[in-house]
This record gives C-alpha cells, structure tokens and sequence, in this order.
C-alpha cells in the first residue's frame, strides 16, 4: 500500500504541477496533500491524493488503474469525479453511494470552506456537507 501512496501522490503532483487555487490563489497541489492528511488510513489517503485528478487531467480511470492503483480506488475515485454537465447535487447524490468516497468528500470540503468567504460556494458546499452527513 506504501508504494500506491507514494504513486498518488506522484500522479498527483504531475496533474497539479502547474495549478494554482482559484481560492486563495496557493499552489493547487497543496488541497489534495492537506486532504490527505486528514486521514490515517493509507487507502483514503490514495484516494484523497487522488480526488480530483480525473476532473483536471486528461487521464481516465484505466490509466489510475494501469499506473498501478488498485481498482477499488479508482472506483472511490470515480465516485468522487463530476462530470462536466452534471447538476451538483446528483454528483453529491451519487457520493453518498460509497462510504469511503464520502469520508474523503467530506474532507475535501471542509478544506475548501477553510480558505472560503460568505458566499454562493460557501453556501454550496455546506449544504453538501449535511447531505453527506445525513
């Protein structure tokens, strides 16, 4: 599982080499590590390493799981993947499918709203966050 984390945490950096935050403005790479730290297991670090590699890349879930990442992750993963036209609240919906894909949804919005001013994403993403908590 060590050399998974560490191939995570490499596709992750390649995705987000360049990107920077639209909030805050800081180096894109910095959410996805601070997401995975919140977690002790090494699987959900993967796939927090991992959450919005699909979104931002061209790679597609054959390649997560050609490069070496179990399968079952890259499904969290999939889980945690919205499609370009998809309503926000079906993608949220959908989470709730997957108990691992809503821990490492849950953090990766409580990331989000740290650096968040009031606002229609604040308003956003803790209306998620009580749908995944309920």
């Amino acid at each position: 599982m060590k050399e998974q984390l560490k191939l995570a945490e490499e596709i992750a950096r390649e995705v987000h080499e360049c990107q920077k935050r639209p909030i805050g403005k800081d180096d894109y790479i910095n959410h996805p590590m601070r997401v995975a730290e919140r977690f002790e297991d090494d699987s959900l670090k993967i796939v927090a390493w991992l959450h919005d590699v699909l979104e931002d890349s061209d790679l597609e879930f054959k390649d997560l799981v050609e490069r070496g990442i179990d399968y079952y992750l890259c499904q969290v993963i999939d889980y945690l993947t919205r499609e370009k036209d998809q309503n926000y609240i079906d993608y949220i919906l959908g989470i709730k499918e997957n108990e691992d894909a809503i821990k490492v949804k849950i953090a990766d919005l409580m990331d989000n709203l740290s650096d968040l001013k009031n606002g229609n994403m604040r308003d956003k993403y803790i209306l998620a966050l009580h749908i995944l908590r309920n």
